[in-house]
């Protein structure tokens, strides 16, 4: 049988920023939806752009041993977190996959979300403070600061004084600002050199963290302690403290994520009022009299998983993911040759018109179940799918519900970023971000009721 025809487009890579080759993608993207894209440039290599959401789900699930990671591609990436689960693949993968799971079990879940509220309040204070001042806030900057925030706490028992905590934060936005970069680490560039830098902060942080748990008495029975007590069936010992921060790293890292749907729901809650107000609602029916969404409350809000899945669709966490064959890939009438590179673009395969209507609406209701058009599982894939599935899938909505439930209950927020839609620009980073900070202006609920009325 003939392979499906491969439409392609000529990019340069050398030098070139993510966001330079998703903007060729979106040009061919927007005149014809194919489903694949061959990516020429100067490299001899062959990339492929996998726009289809049944396609991408293919590559997710399929059991063949020749889709992997592709070795190499992000230095910086590997530098970083070095052997942890986000680098690493094969039997070592499995093992390590095996051995850090238990704890993100649905079962096993409530006590991370004991760390939400602490981390909330933190920012419900600040966000207040910019009121108390009169001034605009950058949405994206707060909500990284949260999410490192919550993080600490929830996985190391770790909550910062506001000064280191903001270092803290620093030093992780420039760390993902830099990892997509696919240029050689061994280049003595500027660039280079201050990632290392900040890499080492990253790691020494992670590695003071170890040091200190060591020396406690009483544990506090966290996720560092769980991982102090993997042992290694293949090493056949426990993890020493280079292989223990390479994957708190991995799953520090990972949550940290979570800024970036914090920071689109609350934009899409600041630009649709009418959405906001119908989530309040719901929150007042299932937790009436309070400012604070709890764990218990956010599992009966319904209607706000959808406006968050909704969201994911149009700004997924992360943009895509990449993968690469070793052999001769036959995949749903697709034929592609041994080493080649694919981008799984998540981001246009949640915006095909083939898979979806009205794509490029904000319309939280097509998440509904009563929804006839039901969305089919293969085709909305915010946390991925087969072995490599996020370990977070169970934790993230519910934070969120927490968080920006509480963060509007309280205060009415005001988009002051102009755009021609109304919608901020992207960046294609290492995560899905706005191009430029996005400004919010503040006002308590109350005030704002008592005025309109």
């Amino acid at each position: 049988m003939a392979s499906k025809n491969i439409p392609g487009i000529r990019a340069s890579l050398i030098f070139a920023s993510i966001t330079h080759l998703m903007g060729k993608v979106a040009r061919e993207f927007d005149k014809d939806q194919p489903n694949v894209l061959q990516v020429k440039t100067e490299l001899p290599k062959r990339i492929y752009c996998v726009l289809a959401p049944d396609l991408i789900s293919s590559f997710f699930v399929n059991a063949s041993v020749g889709i992997t990671k592709p070795p190499g591609l992000l230095p910086r990436e590997d530098w970083l977190m070095r052997e942890s689960l986000v680098t690493d693949t094969g039997s070592h993968w499995k093992n390590k996959r095996t051995a850090m799971s238990s704890p993100f079990l649905p079962k096993n879940l409530d006590v991370f979300f004991e760390h939400i509220v602490p981390a909330t309040e933190r920012l419900l204070k600040k966000i207040d403070a910019y009121r108390e001042a009169k001034q605009p806030f950058d949405l994206h900057l707060e909500m990284r600061r949260c999410t490192v925030d919550f993080s600490l706490q929830m996985f190391f028992s770790e909550q910062l004084a506001d000064g280191d905590l903001d270092r803290v934060t620093e030093n992780v936005t420039c760390l993902e600002s830099g990892m997509p970069e696919p240029i050689p680490l061994w280049l003595p560039l500027p660039a280079n050199l201050n990632f290392k830098k900040e890499a080492i902060k990253l790691r020494d942080f992670c590695a003071g963290l170890i040091a200190k748990r060591r020396n406690l008495r009483v544990k506090p029975g966290d996720y560092l302690d769980h991982l102090l007590a993997v042992e290694d069936i293949e090493l056949h010992r426990s993890w020493n403290n280079e292989e223990i921060v390479d994957q708190m790293l991995a799953v520090f890292l990972g949550a940290s994520a979570i800024a970036t749907p914090l920071t689109w729901t609350t934009c899409q809650l600041s630009h649709y009022p009418d959405v906001c107000r119908a989530m309040l609602a719901e929150f007042n029916a299932v937790s009436p009299g309070s400012e604070m969404v709890s764990y218990q409350a956010s599992r009966e809000m319904s209607y706000f998983e959808c406006v968050i899945k909704e969201t994911m669709r149009l700004y997924p966490t992360f943009w895509g993911n990449i993968r690469y064959n070793k052999e001769l890939l036959e995949i749903d009438g697709y034929s592609f040759p041994p080493k080649s590179t694919f981008l799984l673009l998540r981001y246009f395969a949640n915006r095909h018109p083939h898979y979806w209507q009205n794509p490029q609406a904000f319309d939280p209701l097509r998440f509904s179940p009563e929804n006839p058009h039901r969305i089919r599982p293969n085709h909305y894939l915010p946390f991925a799918s087969g072995p490599r599935t996020c370990l977070g899938i169970h934790l993230s909505i519910p934070i969120i519900k927490m968080i920006l439930g509480s963060l509007f209950s309280r205060f009415d927020l005001f988009n002051l970023t102009t755009a021609p839609n109304g919608q901020p620009k992207i960046v294609f980073n290492y995560g899905l971000y706005p191009q430029k900070p996005i400004m919010l202006h503040v006002k308590n609920r109350v005030d704002q009721a008592q005025a309109t009325n």
